[in-house]
């Protein structure tokens, strides 16, 4: 097996961890009497951007892994993770509104977003050689004016906005330059 292949395992084990734990947990989530709107498009945004960056994954095909390369690739997944664990959490269900718990989580969810884009940006420099400032590196740059906004922010309307436009996005780079595996590499 080359060693793509072999790393490829571990980073796959975190892929597959955070989409079985947001679909194990989502019937919980929708049940009608708690569920939240912005909770659950949080979940389906998480879903979406964690199915993409296992896509994306296959750019690092070709990359002259060392111990530092592989910690920063493992780094996005792992993040992926912890977002699917701060909207599900293992009680799940224990937690009577989905909207109370939205909001007392929504720091941590927005900061961790925070840290995943940076990441991204920073593993794309230095697995890939990527230039973080060019413009098909613009959307994750821009995407962190509404996470700010969003960390300063309680009011259902603007926390749905953002959802919607990240989901947006994301439906946007599947179905258009991301659609390839290793769509990264042609930019």
């Amino acid at each position: 097996m080359e060693l793509h292949g072999y790393l490829s395992i571990a980073v796959t084990l975190f892929y597959t961890a955070t989409l079985l734990h947001l679909a194990g947990g989502l019937t919980t989530v929708i049940k009608k009497e708690s569920a939240y709107s912005v909770h659950i498009l949080s979940i389906f945004a998480v879903f979406l951007y964690t199915i993409q960056s296992f896509w994306t994954t296959w750019a690092h095909n070709n990359v002259e892994w060392t111990s530092w390369k592989f910690f920063v690739a493992i780094v996005e997944p792992a993040l992926y993770y912890f977002l699917a664990a701060i909207l599900i959490p293992n009680d799940a269900e224990s937690v009577k509104s989905w909207k109370i718990y939205f909001y007392k989580v929504k720091n941590k969810y927005y900061f961790i977003l925070l840290l995943l884009l940076i990441n991204i940006q920073t593993s794309g420099f230095i697995l890939l050689e990527l230039n973080p400032f060019t413009p098909s590196q613009l959307p994750a740059l821009l995407g962190i004016i509404p996470l700010i906004i969003a960390l300063k922010s309680n009011k259902h309307i603007i926390h749905l906005i953002i959802m919607i436009l990240y989901i947006a996005m994301g439906l946007f780079i599947m179905s258009t330059i991301g659609y390839q595996p290793g769509w990264l590499l042609n930019q």
